[in-house]
């Protein structure tokens, strides 16, 4: 079970902390022929072999890489500008099935209850990293339905500062619910 979180936690550094928004928009541009659409899948394998930081789960690892290459790359050809927010939701939900059902298949883990059996600082990591900039940009995704930059146009006081204080209350009502302090 450690190993899946090591997984899932490499995940969500390398498609939300460790991949600029530039990054993307120039993926969305050249598709395939973006270089760091292939960068950006390195990283990811770099990041699952630090996190997992055991080389007897190459094969693992290396399919994921794959697997993430070939999901982004569908993503790339088939997107479109009204389809964006479906897609980035498709795409997400794919890697980590993909993550889980390669876990499975090279572990030959019994998944049932093994989920329970976690190292909780692993897993409190995971949380904390999910709650930062991926929450964020799921956030985003959702709220741009709606055109809310022309509520906050002029009011540029500090820049960024919303999502910052976003990040900042989530982790904190999270740790405010894992220590038992509701009130």
């Amino acid at each position: 079970m450690i190993l899946l979180t090591k997984l899932i936690l490499a995940h969500l550094i390398g498609d939300f902390l460790l991949q600029p928004k530039k990054w993307v928009k120039e993926k969305e541009k050249r598709k395939l022929k973006s270089p760091k659409l292939y960068i950006h899948v390195g990283i990811h394998v770099l990041l699952a072999f630090l996190i997992v930081w055991d080389i007897t789960h190459w094969k693992l690892i290396i399919t994921i890489g794959v697997l993430h290459l070939i999901i982004d790359g569908l993503k790339l050809t088939f997107q479109k500008k009204n389809t964006k927010r479906l897609c980035f939701f498709i795409d997400q939900l794919l890697h980590l099935i993909t993550i889980f059902i390669v876990f499975i298949l090279f572990t030959k883990s019994d998944f049932s209850l093994s989920l329970f059996n976690t190292n909780k600082g692993l897993l409190l990591l995971t949380s904390l990293v999910f709650l930062t900039k991926p929450t964020s940009i799921i956030m985003q995704s959702i709220f741009s339905k709606w055109n809310i930059n022309k509520l906050t146009k002029g009011n540029e006081s500090l820049k960024h500062a919303g999502s910052y204080i976003g990040v900042l209350e989530r982790i904190l009502v999270f740790i405010f619910i894992i220590t038992n302090h509701f009130f």
